[in-house]
């Protein structure tokens, strides 16, 4: 048995959700998913900045020396990628929120479950961001001296903040990995192509791998996330791409039309001026 996607507040969405394919988008969905679209699309940019081109670039496993002449040199940049992952987690809330309205009629449990497990995700993200505002702040006090050379004790300390970051952020990737897994059930029972779903699929299968593996072990390295990202990117563009599309307008229903009354003949058994007028003959 189907049921059509219909428009429902996450409070009062269905507790279970059978809904087909073919089922329309709502506009409250349509909305959700937009803004759900374009927040993935700034964390993207925001997030591929500060850890690709800031974070990855400048620091140098295992020499702790270069690191730190790097991150002075780099100036404003290093705080600049901090406070880019801070709004990273403010917009990953945002996220969460949104894809739940967003697949709430589908099936309101599981829709709850993948945004809780993002917001969770959020928040272990933030712990791990706190681990770098010392570093921050000991990278700017170093700027500061004539020689900017930092002795090897404050040199380990910001390392070991460094490191801390790492651990946590790669750590909590599996509660990612275990939201994007749900999200792909959820866009496999719904309209989102699924070839798609199945991207969403591997997505959340490579980060919860990877999370599992920094948690069991300190030496892994395999980051499958770095590959399997794309599905994340693909449902990014797809809900962009729905939340703009022009929702089609309703048909309005024919009006009834009154039958024509036809021309009544007069009766044969009426007189000539009777015809003539078009009345019955009195009785």
């Amino acid at each position: 048995m189907s049921a059509r996607i219909t428009a429902a507040a996450p409070g009062n969405a269905p507790t279970s959700g059978t809904a087909t394919r073919s089922g329309p988008v709502t506009s409250r969905q349509r909305r959700a998913g937009l803004s759900a679209g374009l927040s993935l699309l700034v964390m993207a940019v925001l997030a591929g900045w500060a850890n690709l081109a800031v974070l990855e670039a400048l620091v140098v496993p295992d020499d702790a020396t270069r690191t730190i002449q790097q991150l002075i040199e780099a100036g404003w940049r290093f705080p600049a990628a901090v406070a880019a992952m801070g709004v990273v987690v403010v917009l990953d809330v945002v996220v969460a929120w949104q894809l739940w309205i967003f697949f709430a009629p589908v099936d309101a449990r599981m829709a709850a479950l993948a945004g809780w497990l993002r917001a969770i995700y959020a928040v272990v993200f933030a712990v791990a961001i706190a681990e770098l505002m010392p570093a921050v702040r000991a990278i700017g006090a170093l700027d500061g001296t004539a020689g900017r050379t930092p002795d090897a004790a404050g040199a380990a300390a910001v390392m070991a903040h460094l490191d801390a970051f790492h651990t946590l952020w790669s750590r909590g990737l599996a509660l990612f990995g275990l939201h994007l897994a749900l999200l792909g059930l959820l866009a496999w029972r719904s309209r989102v192509p699924r070839w798609i779903s199945v991207l969403l699929g591997v997505a959340g299968a490579g980060y919860l791998i990877d999370g599992l593996g920094a948690l069991l072990s300190g030496n892994y390295a395999l980051d499958l996330g770095r590959f399997t990202f794309v599905g994340e990117v693909v449902l990014l563009g797809w809900l962009i791409v729905t939340g703009l599309r022009r929702e089609p307008r309703p048909t309005p229903a024919p009006q009834p039309t009154q039958p024509r009354q036809g021309r009544v003949d007069p009766p044969a058994t009426a007189t000539a001026a009777d015809r003539r007028r078009g009345a019955r003959p009195a009785p």
